[in-house]
């Protein structure tokens, strides 16, 4: 025979039952709820961390990394080149002591020199598109200074020069390169005007002997 409190246990283990399978679910959303903080909570510090990353690289291609740039960078020669992977410039040493630097045009002429010898002169020199100088600027070790001026063909035209004496001279030549006449001031302060009777040849490679010389 049943009693009444035989019938009522079911229920209550029932309810027992389903109480217990609503913790458990409870407990279960809450923690998923917990795993999708920490997921969104991850992505943003990935995030954080591969935009720090990005800007040091930004700024290491820029200016170099902070902390890590060399006080000095050692060569024997550098070169520049363009977006075209081209030699525009060429910076270096030569075997015997001297100092160059080239710069180049798109087509690879080199149109601006600067040398500076192991004796101390030095010499700049302009030069066309053929590469033949047209303009040398050149001071020598025992002071003395020339200005070069050659035409077309890379013949010495005019020659400006002071002497460490404090004498002063100009020399101009013909389309030939022949020297036709000079101006000068000598080391006394007394004028001075020469019209050669044997005129002086400048070679047709004059400007370009002077500036290699330099």
């Amino acid at each position: 025979m049943t009693t009444p409190h035989d019938s009522a246990s079911p229920s209550k283990e029932t309810e027992s039952l389903i109480r217990s399978l609503m913790r458990r679910v409870d407990a279960a959303e809450r923690e998923n709820r917990r795993i999708k903080r920490l997921s969104v909570a991850s992505l943003i510090a990935v995030g954080l961390l591969l935009g720090l990353a990005a800007a040091l690289v930004y700024i290491s291609a820029q200016h170099g990394m902070p902390g890590l740039v060399s006080n000095v960078v050692e060569s024997h020669q550098y070169l520049l080149r363009d977006a075209e992977g081209r030699v525009r410039g060429v910076w270096g040493t030569a075997d015997d002591g001297t100092v160059r630097l080239v710069l180049r045009d798109e087509n690879g002429h080199s149109l601006l020199r600067m040398n500076l010898l192991a004796d101390g002169s030095s010499a700049v020199t302009f030069a066309d598109t053929t590469e033949r100088s047209r303009i040398v600027l050149g001071l020598l070790e025992d002071e003395t200074s020339t200005l070069v001026l050659a035409d077309g063909a890379g013949r010495a035209r005019a020659v400006l020069g002071l002497s460490a004496d404090g004498s002063s001279t100009l020399v101009f030549a013909d389309t030939l390169g022949v020297s036709r006449s000079g101006l000068g001031i000598d080391a006394e302060g007394g004028a001075t005007a020469t019209f050669p009777t044997a005129p002086v040849v400048l070679l047709e490679e004059d400007a370009d002997s002077a500036a290699e010389s330099q």
